[in-house]
């Protein structure tokens, strides 16, 4: 899948290597808005808090990670979440919904999901 960079990606990725940050980790102008929205959710639950991890933001409750938000992650093209699955769910989604569902890097084996939050035809 062929990655379209924005106008402004080039001037991000300046800024981002100036703060010490990896370029993988700026979050797209059309990535703020989802987070926004993704912040809003995980923010109004219970005792959540966010917290900054492997340069994006993750959703914690009393500092156990329950979500993490990626934007563009090592070249994928997906804003996405990933968030823990209940045992046998996992598969279950990714098999029903592919194109929604995947297997994430790092995390997957250990029971996680990645849910595409933009850029759906279905």
């Amino acid at each position: 899948m062929a990655v379209r960079k924005s106008a402004g990606w080039k001037k991000r990725v300046q800024r981002a290597s100036r703060a010490g940050r990896h370029p993988t980790h700026v979050i797209s102008a059309r990535g703020q808005r989802v987070l926004a929205r993704v912040r809003a959710i995980c923010i109004a639950l219970p005792e959540a808090t966010e917290k900054e991890a492997w340069g994006a933001p993750t959703f914690r409750v009393r500092d156990k990670l329950f979500c993490h938000f990626r934007d563009n992650h090592h070249g994928d093209g997906r804003i996405a979440i990933w968030c823990k699955a209940a045992p046998g769910d996992q598969e279950l989604l990714v098999e029903s919904r592919p194109k929604l569902f995947f297997l994430p890097p790092y995390v997957g084996p250990s029971g996680w999901v990645g849910m595409v939050l933009v850029g759906l035809d279905a």
